[in-house]
């Protein structure tokens, strides 16, 4: 199994992301904490660290694919330049999970691929 992009509407990862559990697929939502401005006072909250990613990892045959594009805030699968998907490696998503839990700060971009221009 490999893991996969999703790109998604915008503020709709966590809808795709329960999305995807409920349909049996195992899905990676990488989340960090940041400052928001309250009525009261300022308070933290955990957003997405890719806005508009959601990782998937799955055998993606047809079937799959058709059924994770369907999903209801699911715009597409990220290919390259040549029209292929892009596979994120496990170890990618090992070290995220890692990050994700460290108490580190982490600044919120979109996920650029290893070798790729910002």
């Amino acid at each position: 199994m490999k893991w996969y992009i999703l790109y998604t509407r915008h503020h709709h990862e966590r809808a795709v992301h329960e999305r995807i559990l409920e349909r049996g697929f195992q899905v990676y939502l990488p989340l960090t904490m940041v400052w928001r401005k309250s009525h009261h006072s300022p308070r933290k909250v955990a957003t997405p660290l890719f806005p508009r990613h959601v990782f998937v990892r799955c055998y993606l045959e047809m079937y799959a694919h058709l059924e994770l594009i369907s999903i209801p805030g699911v715009m597409r699968i990220l290919e390259d330049t040549q029209g292929r998907l892009r596979v994120v490696p496990e170890d990618e998503i090992q070290l995220l999970r890692k990050l994700c839990t460290s108490d580190m700060p982490l600044e919120r971009r979109g996920y650029q691929p290893q070798g790729q221009l910002m």
